[in-house]
């Protein structure tokens, strides 16, 4: 799993690439509480370079939704690949998440 973050105007566009799984979910944990720590700011998780997630992947993106919130912070996710989509279809997470085509599309959505 790898990250990238990018800060714009007011909101931070986090890009993951690779399964987030089990076999990466701690280590994406451990190098995305960093980057939502400080001041409450809208953030967009782009999930377009991630082909696969599983139970612990979402438990990840809970966490740092909930975290986000409860700074007062908005959380969406854009670019979500068809397999991703149909589990949180599934675990109806995306009823929880806001999710969007693009990270622009959700930006301009918050």
């Amino acid at each position: 799993m790898e990250l990238h973050s990018e800060q714009l105007d007011g909101w931070t566009r986090i890009q993951l690439t690779g399964n987030l799984d089990a076999g990466s979910a701690w280590e994406a944990q451990r190098d995305l509480l960093p980057l939502i720590n400080g001041e409450p700011r809208s953030y967009v998780f782009e999930l377009a370079g991630v082909p696969a997630i599983d139970s612990a992947g979402l438990a990840v993106l809970v966490k740092m939704y909930r975290e986000i919130k409860s700074r007062g912070g908005q959380m969406a996710l854009a670019g979500v690949q068809r397999e991703p989509m149909r589990v949180f279809h599934l675990t109806r997470l995306d009823r929880i998440f806001p999710i969007h085509p693009t990270a622009e599309s959700a930006r301009a959505a918050a």
